[in-house]
């Protein structure tokens, strides 16, 4: 059938082919760099967040620790204390951290996140209270004081989970993003290949295309020469 084709026909189909090929290259471009665009969003506006969050709250519980047990060791403080106020402070701290990691939970829930941030907060809530008594006790309530680093331990733990979850998606979403655009590269490789062979191919059959008539014509020629002569 393509023999039939015209030369301009030829070349016609010939170019949209190769432009057919290039265009849907480009479309599955397009498309992979949104999904990598999603990935790259989703680290940036909530995983880093909530990694940030997670850290900042285990910071803040730890030196909230500190206060505490520099307050008690000290003894006799009433809240006016600087270790009171530091207390207090990196208390502040802690539940800034949790509620804005709260607020990016709500938006992207998962179990793993939900399940440590309801434990974090049930234990704060007995916390919190025993470090008020031992901040206004004039004596330094040993048992009270291991309740709540039993308690201290736990949120600990729990956050630690939480940021062993995130770093984990972390990588998962950065894999995701490594693979589309691998996949992006192995599609350009695919179509300069298949656009290069296309374009030989045309270029052979144009060529012969244009060629053939020619060498028909000179061996015409050459035969009627002969033919003259005789």
């Amino acid at each position: 059938m393509v023999k039939v084709l015209r030369l301009g026909t030829r070349m016609g189909f010939g170019f949209a082919t190769i432009v057919l090929v290039f265009t849907l290259a480009i479309l599955a471009t397009y498309i992979n760099l949104l999904e990598l665009n999603k990935e790259v969003t989703l680290i940036r506006e909530f995983n880093v967040p909530k990694v940030t969050h997670a850290s900042g709250m285990r910071s803040s519980m730890f030196h909230m620790r500190l206060a505490m047990l520099r307050a008690i060791i000290t003894g006799g403080l009433v809240n006016k204390s600087k270790n009171a106020e530091d207390v207090h402070r990196h208390r502040a701290a802690l539940l800034d951290h949790i509620a804005e990691f709260e607020k990016l939970v709500q938006l992207h829930p998962f179990p793993e996140e939900l399940e440590p941030l309801k434990v974090i907060k049930e234990n704060l809530a007995v916390i919190i209270p025993f470090q008020e008594q031992l901040l206004n006790s004039t004596e330094i309530d040993e048992e009270t004081f291991a309740v709540m680093s039993r308690h201290a331990y736990i949120v600990i733990e729990n956050n630690d989970k939480i940021m062993a979850f995130e770093r984990e998606r972390i990588a998962q979403r950065a894999q995701l993003a490594t693979d589309e655009v691998k996949a992006t590269e192995r599609l350009f490789i695919i179509a300069l290949s298949i656009g290069i062979v296309l374009a030989a191919l045309m270029s052979f059959f144009m060529t012969r295309s244009v060629t053939q008539p020619v060498e028909d014509m000179r061996l015409l020629w050459s035969n009627w020469q002969q033919r003259a002569h005789k």
